[in-house]
């Protein structure tokens, strides 16, 4: 009777560790790649701070209507960065769209929490953006830049 006690002691084990190595279903790969990569963005807000002129409002006060329309596409595919000026553009001779693979790159360094852009056209242009949040529905982002020898941070926020 021992005998037969260890055996099936043996096989619910067995069959217990082998249930308990499946992977969990958590449905849909939801990364931050995938995230950022999912859907084109369009500019909701820009803050500064501090104050640039007089204004923390930096998406109204400093940004013009043809920039404040544009979208921003984070392709995977090779990781390309393209911002497509909208439905208004800033010049007569500006072109409605940018070629993704002339515009730039982008990725995140391995904790995800920092956003590279390379920009290539019009002119050489690296930014990282601190990631706040991102979702299906928006993402925030922070940037840093000195502007006459005071540090201003902009909060960037973008919809779908």
């Amino acid at each position: 009777m021992k005998a037969f006690s260890r055996f099936t002691f043996v096989i619910i084990f067995i069959i217990l560790t082998q249930a308990s190595c499946k992977k969990p279903d958590h449905g849909p790969d939801i990364t931050v790649n995938n995230q950022l990569s999912k859907n084109p963005w369009r500019l909701s807000a820009v803050t500064i701070s501090p104050a640039l002129n007089g204004s923390t409002d930096f998406y109204n006060q400093s940004m013009l209507p043809c920039e404040r329309d544009n979208i921003f596409n984070f392709s995977q595919a090779y990781q390309l960065f393209s911002v497509d000026p909208g439905t208004s553009v800033c010049g007569s001779g500006d072109p409605q769209a940018i070629r993704e693979d002339a515009f730039g790159g982008w990725s995140f360094d391995p904790n995800n929490s920092i956003l590279a852009i390379s920009i290539a056209m019009p002119v050489p242009l690296n930014v990282n953006m601190t990631i706040i949040q991102i979702n299906g529905n928006s993402f925030t982002g922070k940037t840093t830049e000195v502007i006459s020898g005071i540090t201003y941070t902009k909060t960037w926020m973008f919809s779908l």
